[in-house]
């Protein structure tokens, strides 16, 4: 770890205003079923319905009536209406809406603790989860991580929390309800309670489908269906890749990759294709290997170089220079700059990079590129440098 620790350069770190928020039917979507059992769950307390030990269900009481004047309640209440009405006008209306939650919250929170005489219950342990939650929320809304891709690293690092704490709290709610005889009671008001049931129903059904349906569509989205096994690799002996210019069958790759692995000792450097499309076949040779490539998956390595992301795109160039040309003694001076061991060409190689510039390595006119492997795909080359 330490030669990675001592010469890594951190990306400029810092936050900026953001330039994008969440639109409420987005949030809704992610959240929904959190927030009405969130909600639900603040409105029962503000009414005073709380878990009586001595008794099976709860004896109604109005907290705030005890809590709160009534000239604060309405004082209280027209300050949540403004910074709603505020942030609804300056765009920021998610934020707007998650303060007001949380404003409400922290007045069920004050109200909790003084019926318990300043004792930290469970209700005043979830409220308080349920604060942090929606909190969250509110941050990518103001703020973003500098360098990110507009905010998307800051939304759902951030949401994950979110969603954690949410997960918490709606397990407790959920019970909480049940146990206070909520659910009966609710079932009495028939429009009401009918409405509430049938909407939070809806909602646990929709975020039950993707488990399912998702994992379907993933368990299709294969190259092949294979029967169970715990080799990753199984995939690749009858696999055809269709993502590039054409059709390329992996067998030939992974066949080259196993020699690499038996047959190379200690880390040297590979130079294979720097193609500018992520998330397709490229990289394949140091992904499996493990080796140290000239230059991995572009777009990731720019999103961890910051102000010198320039060199990456300046190392893509001399990648493709050096496959391309057909000036041997050129490629050789950027072989040596990246202290190249190993030239791989395989099928990807040759969609990408003229036949004119990669028949040089197998040219008898030098003696510096020598052909240690082939196969019916790929040639590997071992510099002598």
């Amino acid at each position: 770890y330490l030669p990675f620790h001592s010469s890594y350069a951190p990306y400029p770190l810092g936050i900026a205003f953001s330039s994008h928020q969440t639109q409420l039917a987005d949030y809704l979507v992610i959240h929904l079923p959190f927030v009405i059992l969130g909600v639900t769950f603040i409105a029962l307390l503000l009414s005073g319905t709380r878990p009586d030990v001595d008794q099976p269900y709860f004896s109604p009481k109005r907290l705030l009536e005890k809590t709160f004047w009534p000239k604060t309640k309405v004082i209280i209440c027209t300050a949540i209406g403004c910074i709603v009405l505020i942030a609804w006008v300056a765009g920021y209306l998610m934020a707007g809406l998650l303060t007001a939650i949380i404003s409400i919250a922290v007045i069920a929170l004050i109200g909790v603790i003084k019926k318990d005489t300043y004792k930290i219950t469970s209700e005043a342990t979830i409220l308080v989860l349920l604060i942090m939650a929606m909190s969250i929320g509110i941050v990518p809304e103001l703020i973003t991580v500098l360098g990110d891709i507009e905010r998307m690293n800051t939304v759902f690092k951030l949401y994950l929390q979110a969603w954690i704490l949410y997960g918490i709290v709606a397990g407790f709610i959920s019970w909480y309800f049940f146990a206070s005889g909520f659910y009966r009671r609710l079932l009495k008001r028939k429009i009401l309670g009918s409405s509430w049931i049938i909407i939070i129903s809806l909602t646990l059904v929709a975020g039950l489908i993707f488990p399912v349906l998702g994992t379907r569509s993933r368990l299709q989205d294969r190259f092949q269906v294979l029967p169970p096994t715990l080799n990753g690799e199984a995939y690749t002996e009858n696999a055809v890749y269709s993502g590039e210019q054409e059709p390329i069958a992996l067998k030939w790759d992974m066949e080259a990759i196993k020699w690499l692995r038996s047959n190379v000792e200690g880390s040297p450097v590979i130079l294979e294709a720097a193609i500018p499309h992520q998330y397709r076949w490229g990289s394949r040779v140091s992904v499996y290997t493990g080796l140290p490539t000239v230059i991995g998956w572009i777009w990731h390595q720019k999103q961890q170089r910051g102000q010198d992301a320039n060199l990456v795109d300046r190392r893509q160039r001399h990648v493709d220079f050096i496959y391309s040309t057909t000036d041997s003694d050129m490629a050789l001076n950027l072989i040596k700059k990246y202290d190249v061991d190993f030239i791989y060409i395989g099928h990807l190689e040759r969609l990408y990079y003229d036949a004119d510039g990669l028949n040089k390595f197998g040219s008898d006119n030098h003696d510096w590129a020598q052909l240690v492997y082939s196969n019916q795909e790929v040639k590997i080359y071992r510099t002598a440098r």
